[in-house]
């Protein structure tokens, strides 16, 4: 187990993993992601692919483009609601004048 994981097993027997130092706790092995990085380059290397270097979905560039657009779609959105919200209060404390 590499530090500073460890595993465990709850009511169920199911095994989780701890982090020690952060306090995640994950279901998956703390290596899975990167045996299956290479267990997957080894098939590609067998089968004469050449696949992209990253694994993790946030490494993807079109998945990280996709979630920035949502990111600023959400922000202007809160930014808009947050500025109604503003002029709501201003209108209201001038009717209390």
């Amino acid at each position: 187990m590499p530090a500073p994981w460890q595993a465990f097993s709850n009511e169920e027997d199911e095994i989780y993993y701890c982090n020690t130092v952060s306090g995640e706790i994950i279901y998956d092995h703390p290596l899975d992601d990167h045996f299956r990085k290479k267990y997957m380059d080894a098939k590609n290397a067998k089968l004469g692919i050449k696949q992209p270097t990253f694994m993790n979905k946030s490494e993807d560039p079109l998945i990280r483009a996709e979630t920035e657009k949502k990111v600023r779609e959400q922000r202007a959105l809160l930014e808009q609601e947050y500025q109604q919200s503003l002029q709501e209060i201003e209108r209201n404390f001038e009717l209390k004048k």
